[in-house]
């Protein structure tokens, strides 16, 4: 059944919409309700998940997309999937759970993007290969990090942050930029799904290393209010900052 289908049987069954306060709380549940050093904790499935977001999304507006916005949904839908491409490769190479934990998120962070495309009636560029992406600035991330991941333990914890680091950047620059109640929503609960992400490779860093992690793209006064706000408190109001050089950084 794909999506759509879901969409429809779904809101058909429902009576009313849900206020856009209990739609935002709710999808940042699918964060925050899992454990980052095991399996997801709120007892759902991925296809409970899959209808529940459906669902909640069918209550939002369906506006009319700018070229901007059509690019920012194709873009983030790729940078999730280096995201979970990376995580799956370290995870096979070093069996720290974490990877394999972020990884399951990753793809629900994938299928929540890829639920808006559909919803606008957009085909997806990204690739359903492994480490194969449409944009070549990503493909040459890809490479680097994969490279740089397989070096030791502690290198691929900083691979991981640095991936959450620039998640949460390049979300920041395109948030501000589409005025889609929809897409708004999935966004900053993308970016609050990577400050919890970003908080627990830190975690496992120190852990493994004794030293505390360092932001690698963000400012050390952006990461100190992240990792306040991390555990799924935040919005996308809050943990806002530049990288180190006043704008979104890349490897």
């Amino acid at each position: 059944m794909t999506r759509k289908i879901v969409v429809i049987a779904v809101v058909a069954g429902a009576l009313g919409a849900l206020a856009f306060g209990t739609v935002n709380r709710t999808l940042a549940n699918y964060d925050a309700g899992s454990s980052l050093y095991g399996g997801v904790g709120n007892g759902q499935s991925a296809v409970q998940v899959d209808i529940e977001r459906a669902s909640l999304l069918e209550t939002l507006p369906l506006g009319t997309l700018n070229q901007v916005e059509v690019d920012a949904l194709q873009f983030m839908l790729e940078e999730e999937k280096l995201a979970r491409d990376v995580y799956t490769s370290l995870y096979t190479s070093w069996s720290l759970p974490v990877f394999n934990t972020i990884t399951a998120s990753e793809q629900t962070h994938m299928d929540a993007v890829e639920a808006l495309l559909e919803r606008y009636e957009i085909t997806p560029l990204a690739s359903t290969q492994t480490g194969v992406f449409a944009n070549q600035d990503l493909q040459a991330l890809y490479t680097q990090l994969i490279a740089q991941g397989s070096q030791s333990i502690e290198d691929a914890l900083l691979v991981g942050g640095a991936i959450e680091e620039i998640d949460i950047l390049d979300l920041q620059e395109r948030i501000p930029q589409t005025d889609q109640e929809d897409i708004r929503t999935v966004f900053e609960n993308l970016e609050r799904g990577s400050y919890n992400h970003l908080n627990a490779f830190a975690s496992n860093y120190s852990r493994q290393t004794g030293s505390d992690y360092q932001p690698q793209y963000l400012s050390t006064e952006a990461y100190q209010e992240i990792l306040a706000n991390a555990g799924g408190n935040a919005g996308g109001q809050g943990g806002r900052g530049r990288g180190r050089n006043g704008g979104q950084g890349r490897p």
